[in-house]
């Protein structure tokens, strides 16, 4: 999964916070990459920010682009929460 950022974008800042969370509970079945959108490119329209690619055996599964419209709320620090269960 690749989390395609600037940290500058608060809706980035905030998508890193749930990623670090939810790599801590999947680990190691899945891995998490944050790529820095201006590193890759001199520049990304940040609308389309946060984006999440997700792979899977070289092949990309999903292009996430914004990840903020694939939910039916607002994307904010108290409407949006990780959590994990122990197995």
């Amino acid at each position: 999964i690749f989390h395609l950022y600037e940290p500058t974008v608060s809706r980035c800042r905030l998508m890193n916070e749930h990623l670090d969370h939810l790599a801590e509970c999947i680990m190691p079945h899945c891995r998490f990459f944050r790529l820095r959108s201006s590193f890759v490119k001199d520049h990304f329209d940040p609308v389309g920010f946060p984006c999440i690619l997700v792979y899977r055996d070289g092949k990309e599964v999903a292009n996430l682009t914004p990840i903020t419209e694939h939910f039916d709320i607002h994307f904010d620090s108290t409407s949006t929460t990780t959590s994990c269960r122990s197995s």
